[in-house]
């Protein structure tokens, strides 16, 4: 109506720059040195926080034998790539490190921070599927620091405790890949 009533639509620059944008392909003309990053979880579904109970709660359930929903989770939008499970989750992180390759300068690092985690009383190498997948996406994997964790959370220990012959993570793995352009 207000773009009517004055006869001409009227827009300002920083308007006008950003329909220009979502209007073209998005093109990298600069390149960076590095990128560090820490993937997101495979899996981890969102939840209804309106449910979600207090830190107090949670752990008098706990201790009087009960269970509780472990986890926050990622927002729920179906493009999140921490909702994905197995495959479709591998086939996003591929593209994201495809991405990543195509912004890195030659001979640019990408640095990594993962940590493997637990599905099934199994440990799931987080670690491994991301070289297997920044190697297809033509890194070539450097080296691996390893972070000892100070502490494992609380949720980990009563973990632990209910099942005590499952392997405990103590660290998150630093993988550092080049660009080989």
């Amino acid at each position: 109506p207000y773009e009517e009533a004055m006869g001409e639509k009227h827009h300002s620059p920083r308007a006008d720059k950003l329909a220009e944008e979502k209007s073209n392909p998005v093109t990298y003309t600069d390149k960076v040195d590095s990128i560090i990053t820490s993937p997101p979880y495979e899996g981890t579904e969102a939840r209804d926080r309106s449910q979600d109970t207090s830190y107090i709660e949670d752990r008098e359930r706990v201790y009087a034998g009960g269970s509780i929903n472990i986890g926050k989770g990622y927002q729920a939008e179906p493009g999140n790539i921490g909702n994905l499970k197995s495959d479709s989750y591998l086939e996003a992180m591929l593209q994201v490190y495809q991405q990543c390759f195509n912004v890195l300068k030659p001979q640019g690092l990408m640095i990594l921070v993962t940590k493997n985690f637990i599905r099934n009383k199994q440990v799931v190498r987080l670690d491994t599927d991301t070289i297997k997948l920044c190697e297809q996406a033509g890194f070539s994997y450097l080296e691996r620091h390893y972070r000892k964790l100070p502490s494992q959370s609380f949720w980990r220990i009563i973990y632990h405790q209910k099942y005590p012959e499952v392997e405990q993570i103590n660290h998150e793995d630093v993988l550092v890949f080049r660009a080989m352009k």
